[in-house]
């Protein structure tokens, strides 16, 4: 099954290329090499994605988890991985839900300055002090904020490293008078990661 995927791979790639380059049987070779080292790339780090991110359940249900991993599966697998993101899907969208509403409530007992969106900023450096830390943002689609700097901090849960992650969601809390972000981050493994931290002041630059 691989091998034929494999010939599948390089056969997409050749009717790619232009004549010249099919003429030129060197570069076709060296080529032909190059992208079948980038299937076996892509075909590891999907069958890794899967084995971390499927429940047990379901991958006990998988007789080989390298056909699974080139997308082919019995019916009762295909089934069952189509319920557990469903609800997965719907688990997200309720907590979403629950949180705007809840954020509509509250909002007025925090400094709005505060209330921000980073959905889908990616974090590029980290810097710390005594007391303080900085994250840098390349910023997504919601925000122009460059900079957030956490003054008096304290991080009670880091599940991965920061930088390179992905800003997904946050909530935020007033715990006695100081500020809790709980942060849920795409790391660089693609694997969601817990990020809660408490400060008494958070401050943006732009």
């Amino acid at each position: 099954m691989y091998k034929q995927k494999l010939k599948d791979w390089l056969s997409l790639m050749e009717q790619g290329m232009s004549e010249a380059d099919i003429l030129a049987q060197q570069a076709f070779y060296a080529t032909n090499h190059v992208e079948a080292e980038n299937f076996h790339e892509i075909f590891m780090f999907n069958q890794e994605r899967i084995e971390k991110t499927l429940p047990e359940a379901i991958l006990n249900m998988i007789a080989d988890i390298k056909v699974f991993g080139l997308y082919k599966a019995s019916s009762e697998v295909i089934s069952a991985v189509t319920s557990y993101c469903e609800e997965n899907m719907r688990s997200v969208n309720m907590a979403i839900e629950q949180y705007q509403k809840h954020l509509k409530t509250v909002s007025n007992s925090f400094n709005r300055n505060i209330l921000k969106n980073f959905h889908d900023c990616k974090i590029t450096g980290i810097k710390r002090t005594e007391h303080s830390l900085i994250i840098s943002l390349n910023s997504g689609g919601f925000t122009d904020i460059k900079e957030v700097l956490f003054e008096n901090y304290k991080i009670i849960k880091q599940d991965s490293s920061l930088e390179n992650s992905w800003w997904l969601y946050d909530e935020i809390y007033d715990i006695d008078g100081i500020n809790e972000w709980h942060v849920l981050l795409q790391d660089e493994n693609s694997l969601l990661a817990d990020f809660i931290i408490s400060a008494e002041k958070i401050s943006f630059k732009n």
